[in-house]
């Protein structure tokens, strides 16, 4: 109803907290509160996506080049009650966070909400020590459409994530990427979207799905007893 519910700040330089919210009341929660969605919400549906970013500043530098699209997070972590809220008005979820480790983590956060809510997210990639704000103001508004337009699933980027840390050429790092892709995918009811994330993640470390599936099936106290010896 455009009526406030609460106030958030963001410091400007260096200074902690970096956000500052109204306290947590009957009407203002953090956790379902998205910045900007009361200005979104009619290009949301129009755009038939809406992208995601974690900085007022973001918004505001989106909203200023024609981005409507965009929300963000109220100095908080993306919960399923964002997610929830945002399915009325799409399907279709792009995440545009700092281009930094930081950004990387809070992407492949996010990415569990999405599957136990059934979005197949996307995640767009921004250079190393940008965010979307800085990466405007440097008028690189063609550049974030194309990224935008060429927005990586979010599954994929996990997994793309899981290969730089293990080696997938080797017996050992297709068995912990499969180990770490299987336990995010446990997350997901049995159906033909588990499926088919299973599928994806034995084509990417070449292990036939059976073998991933045994994984899903394993107790968890056998793999603690191995480590134990």
């Amino acid at each position: 109803h455009r009526r406030p519910v609460g106030f958030g700040g963001r410091v400007l330089g260096e200074g902690e907290p970096k956000y500052l919210n109204s306290p947590e009341s009957i009407i203002y929660h953090k956790g379902e509160i998205l910045y900007g969605l009361h200005v979104a919400k009619q290009a949301i549906q129009e755009q038939e996506a809406v992208i995601l970013v974690e900085g007022y500043f973001d918004l505001l530098m989106l909203h200023q080049h024609g981005v409507k699209q965009s929300v963000a997070t109220s100095g908080t972590a993306l919960t399923a009650q964002h997610i929830r809220i945002l399915k009325r008005y799409t399907s279709n979820f792009i995440t545009a966070f700092d281009g930094d480790a930081a950004g990387i983590q809070a992407a492949l956060r996010s990415l569990p909400l999405f599957l136990e809510e059934g979005i197949w997210a996307k995640t767009v990639l921004l250079p190393k020590g940008e965010d979307p704000d800085s990466f405007l103001r440097k008028g690189n508004l063609a550049d974030f459409q194309k990224r935008v337009a060429a927005a990586l699933p979010l599954f994929d980027f996990f997994l793309d994530q899981l290969t730089k840390r293990h080696d997938a050429r080797s017996l050992p790092g297709k068995v912990s990427i499969a180990e770490e892709g299987m336990s995010l995918l446990r997350r997901i009811p049995e159906g033909i979207r588990r499926t088919f994330y299973v599928k994806a993640l034995a084509e990417k470390v070449g292990l036939q799905e059976t073998v991933l599936y045994e994984m899903v099936k394993a107790p968890v106290r056998e793999a603690r007893r191995d480590e134990d010896a």
